[in-house]
């Protein structure tokens, strides 16, 4: 694979892109500028800045996946340094990106874009050295802490089995809501999203678009968004709400057979079955294979 490196900054100067792999185009630079701005939080997060790291797919039905955080040594919480139009600037941040080029679902099956989550790979600074080289595969996955999963998922077990059902809509019906995951971490934001991208058939997975942080979360393009407490908007709306810190009540009862047994999949920590069933002659959606492993 041949994918495109960008680098985009953020400062009290402006914004803009620092380095970008030769023979990238204006086009593609324009329309991932808005996709690679980072606005940071109005209060002081509990947990750190948050991380984003994000798939969007492009008119061109390419995708961009990225990673922005913000890198100034402190924040003027009192005079909302770094805020105004929502356009990053005056923001301390790096944003870096890599293009893919093909389709989801085109040549053969590769790690979901999710998987590069807290990769080494992803750089915090624009490199020395002049423009970054194309990288022959996404950047390779972060240590994967397991008990930590395994936590999490217990935790939210109650409510896993309806947002599958949600995450099947949101791939399969264009106006299904989008799902906002509230949380006071981006990590726990993205393990949602692995969760969402494991259970779905491959190619879903792989265009199933999503951002782990987002300030204005209503102005995200993703299907999966995540926001931080008191971010999320106060009226309902075309959205479902998920996550710890979301207050959310007793979840209702989950009518979806196929999210049923997949909620139940990974409440046995058994993971590896959605691999198994994919490779089963069988409709996507269709919950025997996965209950029979």
């Amino acid at each position: 694979m041949n994918l495109p490196q960008l680098h985009y900054a953020g400062g009290p100067e402006g914004s803009g892109f620092t380095a970008v792999t030769p023979g990238v185009g204006g086009e593609l630079l324009r329309e991932a500028e808005p996709l690679l701005r980072y606005e940071p939080p109005l209060r002081a997060p509990s947990a750190g800045f948050p991380e984003a790291l994000s798939l969007s797919v492009l008119s061109d039905g390419s995708r961009l996946l990225s990673r922005a955080v913000h890198t100034g040594a402190g924040f003027d919480f009192e005079s909302g340094y770094g805020y105004g139009d929502g356009s990053g600037a005056g923001a301390d941040f790096h944003a870096h990106a890599v293009h893919l080029p093909e389709p989801a679902g085109a040549g053969p099956a590769r790690p979901l874009p999710v998987t590069a989550w807290g990769s080494a790979q992803w750089e915090e600074r624009t490199p020395a050295g002049g423009p970054p080289p194309p990288l022959e595969r996404i950047p390779a996955p972060g240590r994967h802490d397991r008990a930590a999963l395994a936590a999490f998922v217990a935790a939210r077990g109650p409510w896993l089995a309806g947002f599958f059902a949600d995450v099947r809509r949101a791939v399969e019906e264009p106006d299904a809501p989008r799902l906002l995951l509230v949380e006071e971490d981006s990590a726990a934001v993205a393990r949602w999203v692995m969760l969402a991208c494991g259970v779905l058939p491959h190619e879903r997975g792989q265009w199933l678009t999503f951002t782990t942080y987002a300030r204005r979360p209503l102005l995200a393009p993703q299907r999966l968004v995540g926001v931080l407490p008191g971010d999320e908007p106060a009226e309902p709306g075309p959205w479902r709400v998920y996550g710890a810190a979301a207050g959310a009540g007793a979840p209702g009862e989950c009518g979806d057979l196929w999210a049923r047994t997949a909620s139940a999949v990974w409440l046995a920590a058994r993971p590896e079955l959605f691999a198994q069933v994919r490779r089963l002659p069988a409709e996507p959606y269709a919950p025997g294979p996965l209950a029979s492993l």
